[in-house]
C-alpha cells in the first residue's frame, strides 16, 4: 500500500459523488449503526474529504483496465450505433401530392394521339360474375364501366393534394321532388323519390397508376430534397400482412425493396451498406422526375388488401371492391438509421403501407339537373392517406459533450466500485490497513476557527490570515496519538 504522491493525478471516480467506504461488518464493529449512517451522509458532526491512496495491485489494476475498456466500448457503441446520441434531431417541413392516371401507351393523356390501354371488360372476372347490390329497388346488378382520370377528378370527394380517393364502385341515383311534400295537407314522409339507379364497378382500376410526389426542407439540418433527388425504398410486407385484422408484425422485419430509378449499382450498394438495408431487390415502384408511381394492384397488395375479398364485418357479405377501404402510406425521410455505423451518405426515404380497420369508405355528392331532378352520386373506393415524417439529424457539439460526460460518469463508477472492493478486502489481504490509510480523522477545534496559526510551529502568521491546525490533531499521523 503506497500513498499517492502525485498531486496532479486525477481519479475518474471523483466526478461522481459516491463515498468510499469499508462496511462495518468486515471488522465486527460494535458501532456499525453509526458508521452506516455516516456512509449515507447522515452524520451531522462530520464531513468527508477525499484522500488519494494508490493501491499497488496487479489484479485490481488489470480488472480496472478491462472493465473500463468494456464500459467505454459499450457506451460508444450504444451512443454511436444504437441510439445515435451524437446527433441533434432536426425538424422538417414537407409537401405531398397524389395524382391518378388511367393506363396509357407511354404517352400524355392530354395528347390527341395518346391511346389508353384498358383491359377488355369481358376479361375482368368481377365484371362477369354477376355481383348484386341491395339498392332502392332491391338487388341490382353491378356492371362495369370505363372511367378515365378526368372522370375521377370530377368526383367531389373532399380530397386534398395529400390524400386521394381511388374509386372502385360508383352508384348514381336520379331523384325527383315528391309532389305530396308540396301540399300542406299531406304528410311528407319522403321528400325525394328515386326514379332511377345504376351501380358500376370502375373497369380495370387495378391497372391505373398512382403518383406520389413529395419533398422536404430542414433548415436545422441544412437539407432540402424531393423524391427525384434521393433514392427511395419501401417495406415489402405483402407476405407478412394478415388480411383479416391489423398486422402484428413490425415493418422492420419485412424485406426492403428499392424503387426503380437511374441509380448505379455501386451507389445503391453504398446506400444499402450505410443504412443497413441488406441486399434489396427492385420492386414494383418506379421513380420519374415527377415522383414515384405504382399500379393500384401492387399498391393494395403491399397493404395486404384483396379487392375481391370480403370486408372485415362477417355480417356484411359485400366485397371490398364494392364497399371501399382506407390505406395509409407513411413516407419517412432519413439521413441516419439506428443500428448502423455513422456515415456521410445522402438522405433516403422509405415507404410503409398499412390497411386501416374500416368496413367501408365512400363519399357522396349531389348535383341538380336542368329538368328539376337531382343526381346523387355515391363513390366507394380506396382512400389513400399519406403522412410524411423524418428521422433527420445533424452532428451537435452539445450532444457529443453530453455523451462524453456520460462516459466519464460510467468510468468513474467503475473506479469507485474497484476502490470499494479494495477497501472491503478481508483483514488477511490488508483491507483493514488500507482502510486505516484512507479513513483518518482530523479534529477541527472550534476555538481555533478564525485564528491564524503556523502549520509547523503553531505560531501566529498575521500575513497569511488562514487557520493551520497543529499536525498532532490528525489521528494516525506520525507523532500523533
Amino acid at each position: 500500500l503506497k500513498p499517492n504522491v502525485d498531486s496532479d493525478f486525477q481519479d475518474m471516480a471523483e466526478i461522481i459523488p459516491f463515498v468510499f467506504f469499508r462496511t462495518p461488518f468486515c471488522d465486527n464493529d460494535k458501532h456499525w449503526k453509526k458508521k452506516v449512517l455516516c456512509m449515507l451522509c447522515c452524520c451531522a458532526d462530520e464531513i468527508h474529504v477525499p484522500k488519494r491512496v494508490k493501491v499497488a495491485s496487479t489484479n485490481f489494476g488489470a480488472c480496472k483496465v478491462v472493465l473500463t475498456s468494456l464500459v467505454v466500448s459499450a457506451v460508444l457503441y450504444y451512443q454511436c450505433v444504437l441510439s445515435k446520441d451524437y446527433l441533434e434531431k432536426a425538424e422538417l417541413s414537407s409537401y405531398r401530392r397524389l395524382s391518378l392516371q388511367h393506363p396509357v401507351n407511354d404517352c400524355n393523356p392530354l395528347e390527341a394521339d395518346c391511346k389508353a390501354e384498358l383491359s377488355p371488360l369481358s376479361k375482368l372476372k368481377y365484371c362477369t360474375r354477376g355481383d348484386l347490390h341491395e339498392g332502392s329497388f332491391g338487388d341490382t346488378a353491378i356492371t362495369c364501366k370505363y372511367f378515365d382520370e378526368f372522370d375521377v377528378y370530377k368526383i367531389a370527394a373532399g380530397m386534398d393534394h395529400a390524400n386521394f380517393l381511388v374509386p372502385t364502385r360508383i352508384s348514381q341515383y336520379t331523384q325527383k321532388i315528391n309532389p305530396d311534400c308540396e301540399r300542406t295537407t299531406k304528410e311528407c314522409t319522403q321528400p325525394f323519390i328515386v326514379q332511377h339507379e345504376e351501380h358500376h364497378y370502375v373497369g380495370d382500376i387495378e391497372d391505373y397508376t398512382l403518383l406520389f410526389d413529395h419533398g422536404f426542407v430542414s433548415e436545422e439540418a441544412g437539407l432540402s430534397f424531393d423524391a427525384f433527388q434521393t433514392s427511395g425504398f419501401y417495406m415489402n410486407c405483402t407476405e407478412e400482412h394478415d388480411h383479416t385484422f391489423l398486422p402484428s408484425h413490425e415493418d422492420e422485419e419485412c424485406p426492403i425493396s428499392s424503387i426503380r430509378r437511374d441509380t448505379s449499382k455501386k451507389e445503391l450498394a453504398r446506400l444499402e451498406s450505410a443504412y443497413g438495408l441488406g441486399k434489396t431487390t427492385v420492386g414494383a415502384m418506379t421513380s420519374v422526375r415527377q415522383g414515384d408511381f405504382i399500379r393500384i394492384s401492387d399498391l393494395v397488395s403491399l397493404a395486404g388488401i384483396h379487392l375481391d375479398g370480403h370486408v372485415l364485418d362477417v355480417h356484411n357479405p359485400e366485397r371490398i371492391r364494392a364497399e371501399g377501404v382506407v390505406l395509409s402510406v407513411k413516407i419517412k425521410y432519413l439521413n441516419f438509421r439506428q443500428n448502423t455505423w455513422p456515415h456521410s451518405q445522402p438522405p433516403i426515404y422509405m415507404y410503409q403501407f398499412h390497411r386501416i380497420n374500416t368496413e367501408s369508405f365512400k363519399v357522396t355528392s349531389v348535383s341538380d339537373n336542368a329538368d328539376g331532378t337531382r343526381l346523387v352520386k355515391s363513390v366507394h373506393g380506396i382512400y389513400v392517406q399519406t403522412e410524411l415524417v423524418g428521422d433527420l439529424g445533424t452532428r451537435s457539439m452539445r450532444e457529443i459533450f453530453v455523451g462524453v460526460l456520460e462516459i466519464c460518469a460510467l468510468v468513474g463508477l467503475v473506479h469507485w466500485a474497484m476502490a470499494c472492493c479494495a477497501l472491503n478486502m478481508p483483514r488477511s489481504y490488508g483491507g483493514d490497513k488500507l482502510n486505516a490509510k484512507v479513513e483518518q480523522e482530523f479534529k477541527f477545534p472550534a476555538e481555533q476557527i478564525g485564528k491564524s496559526v503556523d502549520e509547523e510551529t503553531g505560531d501566529e502568521d498575521p500575513s497569511r490570515g488562514v487557520v493551520r491546525p497543529d499536525s498532532h490533531l490528525l489521528e494516525g499521523a506520525p507523532g500523533g496519538p
